[in-house]
């Protein structure tokens, strides 16, 4: 449970931090004019600092189960601590770019200091092989995606590159099996708590569900 609730957030959120990432220009020329582009280096540095972050999710909640809260007061604490360190020192040499690396450096503190404890007190490390699959399908349509950054400079290219990035994540990796019985279960669990049936859904994608 534990490795199935950290493997569904990264299948969730890595497409999402990888899109923001590769399109932070475009995104922020659409949304907030052409005058905020140039901080596109921020979006990109506090999108990847946030998504490792989010990893650490279960692990933190590992640490209540196992009663250690007093490793989660001190993770935030070092955590605030180093983020105003290197505040201090980074603003006055780089600006707006200086607070995102130190929060972005901050945030991977925390999370690798929840992870390491983690898997310290209970044993278990929260992501396997199988979960660097997806980094494999983000890199490869990252790169692909690349080569038409120049056509997405309006809402509506934007959000259909979105659904084109997302679609295409998601159908290689029912092509290529990437979920198990795990998923399958979770997906069991869904359906019944759905107002509406998902039997048909549940009978299509279940040829593309590992044993």
């Amino acid at each position: 449970l534990f490795k199935s609730g950290t493997n569904l957030i990264l299948f969730l959120s890595l497409p999402i931090a990888a899109f923001l990432a590769l399109f932070s220009k475009q995104f922020l020329s659409i949304f907030f004019g052409t005058d905020y582009v140039g901080g596109y280096i921020v979006l990109v540095i506090i999108c990847l600092s946030y998504f490792i972050f989010g990893l650490s999710n279960t692990s933190n909640i590992m640490l209540y189960i196992k009663n250690k809260t007093k490793f989660v007061l001190f993770n935030s604490f070092v955590a605030v601590v180093l983020n105003v360190i290197l505040n201090i020192i980074l603003i006055p040499k780089y600006g707006l770019v200086g607070a995102a690396i130190a929060t972005g450096i901050s945030v991977l503190v925390r999370g690798i200091l929840i992870i390491s404890e983690s898997w310290y007190f209970s044993k278990i490390f929260p992501l396997s092989l199988r979960s660097f699959v997806p980094f494999i399908v983000v890199a490869v349509l990252s790169l692909i995606s690349w080569y038409f950054m120049d056509y997405i400079k309006s809402f509506w290219m934007l959000l259909l590159a979105s659904i084109i990035f997302g679609g295409v994540y998601l159908i290689t990796l029912l092509l290529i099996r990437y979920f198990g019985k795990e998923e399958m279960e979770l997906l069991n669990f869904v359906e019944h708590k759905l107002p509406f049936s998902t039997k048909k859904l549940h009978k299509i994608l279940k040829p593309f569900f590992r044993n």
